[in-house]
């Protein structure tokens, strides 16, 4: 399994929810420190995507890497949180008959697919949104029972780049416009 946006707290979420459920999965992030910081926080594989999108496929090295970790055969399931031109090194990465899931749109460009690779290769490029989850009342148990034993054993555990004052909205922003936190930004609402 591969996880886009790893450093982010769904990608941090995503990738302890692969292993709690056996896989073996590998986090996708923009810098050798977010990667140190990754490589820190659980038992996956780490791979820096070039944040230069413009050059992503003569210079990114991804699908080497994932077949490298994949016994040669590629990705079976990514977790993107980007989309944008850089999925068309997802699909390559992908093995046959493997899935891609789209959670974000980080990059809002359009993406570079040809049709033809995804039928040739049995892909299957799906949306999610959490509603899928939360809107049927038996995934939705299923899920709160899942991260409750996940978070009582401590396989499950949410990482925290900053708290901030309500006040202090203003740097909140400034830090998640950085792209450089690790986790979740919270804000509280309540005084002092």
């Amino acid at each position: 399994m591969v996880v886009t946006a790893a450093s982010s707290s769904v990608g941090i979420a995503a990738l302890q929810v692969a292993v709690l459920a056996g896989a073996n999965p590998v986090a996708i992030t923009t810098s050798q420190s977010k990667a140190e910081a990754l490589r820190a926080l659980g038992p996956w594989s780490v791979f820096v995507m070039p944040t230069e999108r413009s050059d992503i496929k003569a210079t990114s090295g991804y699908v080497d890497f994932i077949r490298s970790v994949s016994g040669g055969r590629g990705s079976d399931l990514v977790f993107d949180a980007v989309a944008g031109p850089g999925i068309s090194e997802l699909i390559k990465g992908s093995a046959r008959g493997g899935r891609i899931i789209l959670q974000g749109l980080l990059d809002r460009r359009p993406m570079d697919i040809h049709a033809g690779v995804l039928m040739k290769r049995l892909l299957t490029l799906k949306g999610f949104t959490v509603d899928v989850v939360t809107g049927d009342p038996a995934n939705l148990a299923a899920g709160v029972a899942f991260v409750t034993a996940g978070l009582e054993s401590g396989s499950l555990a949410p990482v925290i780049a900053r708290r901030f004052a309500l006040d202090q909205w203003r740097e909140a922003f400034q830090l998640l416009e950085s792209n450089q936190h690790i986790g979740k930004i919270i804000v509280n609402p309540a005084p002092g």
